[in-house]
């Protein structure tokens, strides 16, 4: 923040403090301002190519989802962040909290994982989805299977031809995946017919409505998340 703009919210303060206002309210007052700020709120980015704090900024917020650490911003003001030298890589024991990060984020909105709960199974027909705590084993299958992939370095089409995935007991129990018990997920061979992402439990949810299945939906979303591609309207009758 300048030194004018600090001026402006404390002007705000004081003013607000003047008229009346507690102390606790006015400094309120000045909070609300920051916080509701184009600058606080938004990346300021100007026109053209980025220059390298920008740089730094979209490689924090895409990879960690948070604002650059003190060694990306180091890296920016010595206008490091472009070159190609094994110098910019970071030591092994700062990187696995990130790392969760950036998997954890990705594959909520690449996958649509957020949407799981958001329209639950009917508890009647369902009942293993609540009793044996499947949601949340389901998002987590889906998360070290994309963590694996990028720490093997597989092909892209690993993502839809694997021969594992990684469950837990009572996922085992729906995959039918026999040997499997207790709590904790672990990579496991699975011969189901659908393989890779699109055999999940977690993607087959997120492309349904909670009550059944629709061909057309599960269509769009393969188009849109896998094949990166919007689907036509429909045309007129």
């Amino acid at each position: 923040m300048s030194t004018d703009e600090l001026k402006v919210l404390l002007n705000l303060v004081q003013q607000r403090h003047a008229k009346g206002d507690s102390e606790l309210t006015a400094l309120k007052a000045g909070l609300k301002a920051t916080l509701c700020s184009p600058s606080f709120l938004y990346l300021q980015e100007n026109p053209g190519e980025l220059d390298d704090y920008a740089l730094a900024s979209r490689l924090s917020y895409f990879l960690w989802s948070c604002m650059p650490d003190e060694e990306l911003l180091t890296l920016a003001a010595k206008g490091e962040l472009r070159r190609p030298t094994s110098s910019q890589r970071r030591p092994g024991g700062c990187w696995p909290a990130k790392a969760t990060t950036f998997v954890d984020q990705f594959t909520a909105r690449w996958l649509e994982l957020y949407k799981i709960g958001s329209m639950p199974p009917d508890m009647a027909a369902f009942r293993a989805y609540y009793v044996e705590g499947l949601e949340e084993a389901m998002k987590q299958e889906s998360r070290l299977f994309f963590k694996s992939i990028l720490d093997g370095n597989l092909r892209l089409s690993a993502f839809l031809d694997s021969d594992f995935t990684y469950v837990n007991g009572p996922l085992a129990r729906l995959y039918h995946i026999p040997g499997v018990t207790g709590a904790h997920s672990r990579r496991s061979r699975c011969q189901m017919a659908a393989r890779g992402l699109l055999g999940q439990a977690s993607v087959l949810t997120a492309s349904a409505n909670g009550i059944d299945t629709s061909h057309v939906i599960r269509g769009i979303w393969v188009l849109e998340n896998i094949l990166g591609t919007t689907a036509e309207s429909p045309r007129p009758m």
